[in-house]
């Protein structure tokens, strides 16, 4: 009797380490990253900058890019270095970034879906030049201002729609963002994405 309670004393003791160390990893991983763990970590739905959302037969997919995010995508990770990676994080630090993609499993080119020529070309004008109006992004009780909008045409190559979309930061930066598209396009009406606090995003080491 002596040896099982012993035993299972031992058990006990290896699972409360493990469970010590595991806890001391998750405390690591949203406070100081490398350039790699921070790419897996933003775009980790669990973290609420990528965020995920279907309707109908329609996926909404939006991305928030902080200006880390960014300047790696831009350099690349084996060109990257502490001194150009914050010349170019530099850049963005006055906006908001964020990758809007809808998609659809039924359609194979979800531009095309269910269009005719003239609906196919409205729907690229739509998106080139005046989807803007129907995109809002809300932080507290304030409307940012939109600072650009582009439509990534892939003439084909890609099955989904992706508009690359800037805001300018407003005077508070530590509320939560809400990002509002409504689609007209596709008559599911508005779609909402909470995203975290931008400012909580975990510190990159080099």
């Amino acid at each position: 009797m002596i040896f099982i309670l012993e035993l299972h004393e031992k058990k006990c003791k290896r699972v409360i380490g493990c469970l010590l160390i595991l806890i001391s990893i998750m405390g690591c991983s949203s406070s100081e990253l490398s350039v790699a763990q921070y790419m897996i970590w933003m775009e980790d739905v669990a973290n609420n900058y990528k965020i995920q959302k279907q309707l109908d037969d329609f996926d909404y997919q939006v991305q928030y890019k902080t200006p880390e995010y960014m300047a790696i995508k831009d350099i690349g990770t084996e060109m990257l270095t502490e001194k150009t990676f914050q010349k170019q994080k530099n850049k963005y630090d006055d906006m908001y970034f964020f990758d809007l993609i809808l998609s659809s499993g039924k359609y194979p080119n979800l531009l095309k879906a269910g269009a005719n020529k003239e609906v196919y070309y409205s729907r690229i004008r739509y998106y080139t030049t005046e989807v803007a109006k129907d995109i809002n992004l809300i932080s507290g009780s304030d409307t940012l201002n939109f600072a650009m909008v582009h439509f990534e045409r892939s003439y084909g190559i890609t099955p989904y729609i992706k508009l690359v979309l800037a805001f300018e930061k407003g005077a508070v930066r530590n509320e939560k963002l809400h990002l509002v598209y409504n689609d007209r396009v596709f008559n599911t009406g508005k779609v909402r994405f909470d995203i975290a606090t931008p400012e909580a995003t975990p510190i990159l080491k080099f």
